[in-house]
């Protein structure tokens, strides 16, 4: 079986999502699976690898804002590898990674199974208040699109 995983980050950037899809990537390698890792280019100058059997292709994204990249390519890079896998597997968040790689997933026809590892924590009223208008928009989108949600604990069933 084909699996593209997408994220919003992979290594070699640190952090606990990205830990989880680098050891389920390799634990799927070893089981006979083809993983391919579709993420952002942050950091700079890591564009297309191979870790420990699985492949990664990363986007140079438009920027970063507010620890979010902003990369209307991955739309268009799951809309064109998305069709030699079996499924998609997207993690979230932070939000619009998954948001482009749902809606591309979709629009080719592709199962998606969606990954929900917490909800932001923000620091101000005003990041508050734009997380919930994502939350309401763009955020029941993606799980709209998705034919299965992993959640990561009960709170968020």
């Amino acid at each position: 079986m084909k699996v593209l995983i997408v994220c919003p980050y992979f290594h070699p950037h640190i952090g606990g999502v990205e830990s989880h899809v680098k050891d389920l990537s390799k634990f799927l390698v070893k089981r006979g699976f083809e993983v391919t890792v579709l993420s952002n280019d942050i950091p700079k100058g890591y564009r297309e690898f191979v870790l420990e059997g699985v492949h990664v292709i990363r986007t140079k994204p438009l920027a970063e804002v507010f620890r979010t990249p902003i990369d209307p390519q991955i739309y268009f890079a799951t809309k064109k590898i998305g069709r030699e896998f079996d499924l998609i597997h997207i993690h979230f968040p932070p939000p619009l990674t998954p948001y482009f790689a749902s809606s591309a997933a979709k629009k080719i026809g592709k199962p998606v199974i969606l990954t929900y590892h917490c909800d932001p924590t923000l620091d101000n009223i005003f990041l508050t208040f734009l997380e919930r208008a994502y939350e309401y928009t763009l955020g029941r989108r993606i799980i709209a699109n998705s034919d299965a949600v992993i959640v990561t604990t009960e709170q968020y069933k």
